[in-house]
């Protein structure tokens, strides 16, 4: 059984990760991260709305209740977050 030395690689400051990670694409990809979170949210939304108005189960009036619940907290979060983060 052959023993192989660890390999070492290095990194210097300018990666595919830094390129990727630059203020613009952040911005850009947390702006992408709000609009999702909001679309979900008012989706959602509606469809509570519906689920009231033709009368269904409480279990899925709920279940909408609570997922328009976690999306608004979830915008709010990612809001948050990237306001924190200096974007």
């Amino acid at each position: 059984m052959s023993e192989s030395a660890p390999v070492a690689i290095a990194l210097d400051r300018k990666t595919h990760y830094s390129a990727l990670m630059s203020d613009q694409n952040l911005d850009r990809k947390v702006r992408t991260v709000v609009i999702l979170v909001t679309i979900g949210t008012i989706a959602w939304l509606i469809a509570g709305l519906i689920s009231v108005v033709i009368g269904t189960d409480a279990k899925i009036t709920w279940t909408c209740v609570f997922g328009a619940a976690l999306g608004a907290t979830g915008v709010r979060y990612s809001i948050r977050r990237a306001k924190r983060s200096g974007i």
